[in-house]
This record gives structure tokens, sequence and C-alpha cells, in this order.
């Protein structure tokens, strides 16, 4: 918990931030969830202000966030491609851009019924590349606004498309309006990584 309280913060500015939503939310829902998010692009800029413990956690999430963020151009290419405005329309933008990793657990919930992991919304990002440990994502379906779990498979990535290309797009790519849905019988863990073209 000492190591937890050094970054403990409610400024969502800072580098590195620590904390929880396990606090009531509107209409009588409670949310469940505890954080840690950091910025971590360039990755040279930010690496030295993450957490020393674990020892391998600095190496580890740089590897995956400088791996995440390669698929993510890779993306961004394709997706400008097919907006036919060229496959290096947003490469300096997003050079220029932010990447922020969300490290998420969602404890196990005695009653699941009256809480939410996090509330409905979409991602002020061009993309959101998440990894999970179990299912308990939902995205709502545009046509009926129903909630759809998304299947969790094994070592899979899943990409939403966020605000910025669905502006970008002129609303062709639509932003995914998502929330987390929580169980009594396992903690979640989910690592989300947000590509932003702009700087925050």
């Amino acid at each position: 918990m000492e190591k937890k309280l050094e970054f403990m913060s409610n400024d969502v500015h800072k580098p590195v931030r620590y904390g929880t939503s396990l606090k009531d939310g509107i209409d009588k829902v409670q949310f469940w969830r505890i954080f840690l998010k950091h910025y971590a692009h360039p990755l040279k800029d930010w690496v030295e202000l993450w957490p020393k413990s674990p020892a391998n956690y600095r190496e580890n999430m740089g590897k995956y966030a400088t791996d995440v963020r390669k698929l993510a151009l890779e993306l961004t290419t394709a997706i400008t491609e097919s907006l036919g405005i060229g496959p290096t329309y947003l490469n300096n933008k997003m050079e220029e851009g932010m990447q922020v990793m969300a490290i998420n657990c969602y404890p196990a919930c005695p009653k699941p019924e009256l809480a939410l992991g996090l509330p409905p919304h979409s991602d002020y990002s061009c993309f959101t590349i998440l990894l999970q440990s179990s299912q308990g994502l939902e995205i709502m379906d545009r046509n009926d606004g129903t909630w759809r779990a998304v299947l969790k498979l094994d070592s899979a990535l899943q990409v939403h498309v966020g605000d910025h290309l669905e502006v970008l797009s002129n609303g062709l790519y639509k932003g995914v309006v998502h929330r987390v849905a929580l169980n009594t019988e396992r903690t979640r863990i989910s690592i989300a990584s947000f590509i932003q073209t702009l700087k925050i």
C-alpha cells in the first residue's frame, strides 16, 4: 500500500497515477475498479517515472507498450488508406501524439448486478488496444441499444475505434461504446493502451 500511495492522485494530467473507482456512481450504481495509468510515448520520456516494483515492470511494460504502439500505427495506415486519404496521412500526428497505458483491476464483486467496473463510455483516442485476463467487457449494439458480452479469446488483443477516428472518418468508423461488467467469482485484469494523435 505504501508504494501505491506514492502514485495516488485525482489529477488526470499526472504522468503516473494510481486510483480507485470503488465509490457510488449515479443512479445508485457502484463503480468497482482499481487502476494504474501512465504515459508511455515517447517511452524514454516516461519510463523512469513508472513504478520500480515489481522489478521487471518497466522492462516488460515498456516492451508491451512499444509493440502495441507499432500495431496501432499499422492499423492507422490501413484505415487512412481505406478512407482514401493515403496511408501516411496521420504519420506525423501519431508520432507527436500520446500513448497512455491503463492497468485495471476489477475485483470479484459480491453483488455484480448492482455495480459496474466502468460505466458506459467511448474512448477519447484513435484506438484502444486491450488485453484482458477474463471476460467482462461489453459493447453496446448501436442498432437496438442492448449490451453484448465480448468473448475473451486466449492471447488475443481487442481493438476499439475511438472518438478521434470517428471524427476523422466523418462517422464511417464508429467509436465503440462499452462498459465493464463484474462477477462474483474472479478478479479481472485488463491492460488498455490508448493511442492518441494529440498531446494531452
